[in-house]
């Protein structure tokens, strides 16, 4: 699922991105147009994987024989419900840094 995500969304963020700047006047093979778009597009990205990752981490981190979430939705709903809605965008910066620059 999340080798699909992370790839589908920067893909098209990209396409989106560079086809809407150069509509506004930016040069279609300039350097800045693609680094802007590619810095963006790695935003999106995060935007959309980020929180696989966090519910991952948080299955894969549960002590063995632990039952703190019986699945993934569980572990999402029990992470909104005690860290609220941003605890999915935990170490995001991070993130990006490794897809952005």
């Amino acid at each position: 699922l999340r080798g699909l995500i992370g790839p589908g969304t920067q893909l098209s963020a990209y396409n989106e991105l560079k086809r809407t700047a150069v509509a506004y006047g930016a040069e279609n093979n300039a350097v800045i147009t693609h680094v802007a778009c590619a810095l963006a597009s790695a935003v999106v990205s995060v935007l959309a994987v980020n929180p696989v990752d966090v519910v991952r981490t948080r299955l894969y981190n549960q002590p063995k024989g632990a039952e703190w979430y019986t699945s993934g939705l569980d572990a999402a709903r029990q992470l909104v419900a005690n860290e609220g809605a941003l605890a999915f965008y935990k170490g995001s910066l991070t993130h990006w840094m490794r897809l952005g620059p």
